[in-house]
């Protein structure tokens, strides 16, 4: 099983925040965006589960991101059970864990 591919990624916050993006994981890095923040992050997969981290940077727009106004940088830490084709992993921002999200990552294409 790989998770090297092109993600899309659907992500909620308990703020009720809701967001869409892409990621790619290849060869232990991540790589990624939506229409206002980028990420970047290393993941490592150990017992079939994920674990992540990432950096959310804002890049464009109005700086609201799923948590509410956040134009400083934040990281996350990703977790959860590793599968082909769909993923629901956990996050949790790590200056504040009362901030926390869901992820839904779909497989669509695998890298060349």
């Amino acid at each position: 099983m790989t998770v090297e591919a092109l993600w899309s990624v659907e992500f909620v916050s308990n703020a009720g925040g809701i967001g869409a993006g892409v990621a790619i994981f290849e060869n232990g890095n991540i790589y990624g965006g939506d229409g206002t923040y980028y990420y970047t992050g290393k993941y490592k997969i150990v017992n079939s589960r994920i674990d992540a981290t990432v950096k959310v940077v804002h890049y464009a727009g109005q700086p609201l991101s799923i948590f509410g106004q956040d134009p400083q940088p934040f990281d996350l830490t990703i977790g959860g059970p590793v599968s082909d084709s769909v993923m629901n992993l956990a996050g949790i921002r790590t200056d504040d864990v009362s901030k926390q999200m869901g992820l839904r990552l779909t497989k669509r294409t695998e890298l060349p």
